[in-house]
C-alpha cells in the first residue's frame, strides 16, 4: 500500500509540472489608404502598420503583439465611416499563425480608428484581441496592441482532477459500513 500512495505522489508531481513557455511574435504588416476617397485619387490617407512584438507566452495573461503606427493623411470634411478586418500572420514557437484585428472608424476632420475588441480561438485556446484607439487629427499616433490570453486547462490539470475523484472514489469503496441499528418507540 505504501507503494501505492508512493507511485501516486511521484505521478502527481510529475504531471503537475509546469508546461513549458511558448514563444510569439505578432505579425508585420502595412495598410495603406485606409477610408480612401475615390474623388481624390492622388491624396494620401490613412496608413496603419503592424511591427511585432517578440515574447514568451507561459500561461493566462495579456501580452503585448504589436507596435501599431496609425498615420493620418487627408482628412475628409464630411464624415465617412469605415471598417472590416486585417489579418495578420505571426509565429507560434517558429510556426506560422494567422489572426485577425478587427478595425473600424471615422475619416472626418479629425480621423480615429479602433482596432480590436474581437476574440479569437488559437490552437484551441480563447485569445481577445484588446481595443486600441488611435487618431485624433493630421499626424502620427503611435500605441501597442496586446491580447488577452484566456486560461484553458492543461492535460495535466485534467490528469490531476480526473486522479483526485479516483482517489475519492477509492476510499469510499474501502470504507467498512458501520452498523446502524433503528429503534422504534
Amino acid at each position: 500500500m505504501k507503494h501505492l500512495a508512493l507511485a501516486a505522489t511521484a505521478l502527481t508531481l510529475t504531471i503537475a509540472a509546469p508546461a513549458a513557455a511558448q514563444t510569439y511574435a505578432g505579425g508585420t504588416a502595412n495598410y495603406t489608404g485606409i477610408g480612401a476617397d475615390p474623388a481624390y485619387p492622388d491624396q494620401t490617407f490613412d496608413i496603419v502598420d503592424f511591427t511585432p512584438i517578440a515574447g514568451t507566452y507561459a500561461g493566462p495573461g495579456t501580452y503585448n503583439i504589436n507596435d501599431v503606427t496609425f498615420t493620418i493623411g487627408l482628412n475628409r470634411v464630411s464624415p465617412a465611416p469605415f471598417g472590416g478586418v486585417f489579418t495578420l500572420t505571426g509565429t507560434l514557437n517558429g510556426s506560422p499563425v494567422s489572426y485577425d484585428v478587427n478595425y473600424s472608424g471615422t475619416i472626418n476632420t479629425a480621423d480615429s480608428i479602433t482596432l480590436g475588441g474581437n476574440y479569437l480561438n488559437i490552437g484551441g485556446t480563447g485569445v481577445h484581441i484588446n481595443p486600441l484607439t488611435l487618431g485624433g487629427g493630421i499626424g502620427t499616433y503611435e500605441g501597442i496592441l496586446s491580447a488577452t490570453v484566456g486560461g484553458v486547462p492543461e492535460p495535466a490539470t485534467w490528469a490531476l482532477m480526473i486522479l483526485g475523484f479516483g482517489a475519492v472514489g477509492f476510499a469510499l469503496r474501502r470504507r467498512t459500513a458501520g452498523s446502524t441499528s433503528v429503534t422504534y418507540a
